[in-house]
């Protein structure tokens, strides 16, 4: 198994227990409706996990894992997930602020190994793409096409400006995902 750490609005657990599943839908993210220039990205990010994985979802689930070296882990437990999220507060900062309310749960997901790819990508990386992408050093116009082209090809190689806080996509929350499920944390305690 590997373990995700995700932050969901409580929505989403209502949904899991009404229909034993939660499906993303980039039509209803509160951050595309908010924002709409996000569209572009969230759905290149979907036609991409959607082509690696030959799956049809509408959506996506965003998680967290950690890469150390050159290998993506997973968080143990809720204390070792809020200390490296504390710990790069500088990369996480806006959208935590974003999440940190009462109405958002943290929740650990576990998947079988191999079921799917996440199309891991240093959350810095990911941020750096999000619109209107502004470049600013480390990063180039060749930081755009790296990042794009290990999106479309499943992979993840070394960012400029590693955080090493890594976002996950997931397809689909079953009630026998849920492993674990906590408070929202704020990054200051």
């Amino acid at each position: 198994m590997f373990r995700f750490w995700t932050v969901q609005h409580k929505s989403v657990l209502d949904v899991v227990e009404m229909n034993g599943y939660y499906q993303a839908d980039i039509s209803k993210s509160p951050f595309v409706i908010q924002s709409p220039p996000l569209e572009e990205l969230y759905r290149f990010l979907l036609d991409s996990f959607n082509k690696t994985n030959d799956f049809r979802l509408n959506g996506l689930i965003f998680g967290f894992a950690y890469r150390r070296d050159s290998q993506i882990c997973s968080f143990q437990n809720i204390h070792e997930f809020a200390a490296f999220v504390r710990q790069k507060r500088n990369a996480i900062a806006t959208l935590w602020r974003k999440l940190c309310s009462e109405d958002y749960v943290v929740m650990c997901l576990d998947y079988p190994e191999d079921s799917f790819n996440p199309l891991f990508i240093d959350i810095n990386d990911f941020q750096f793409l999000m619109p209107p992408i502004t470049i600013l050093h480390p990063y180039s116009y060749e930081s755009i096409a790296r990042i794009v082209t290990d999106i479309r090809h499943a992979r993840i190689s070394s960012s400029e400006f590693p955080s090493y806080l890594i976002q996950a996509h997931l397809p689909v929350i079953h009630e026998k995902n849920i492993t674990e499920m906590y408070h929202m944390f704020s990054l200051d305690s």
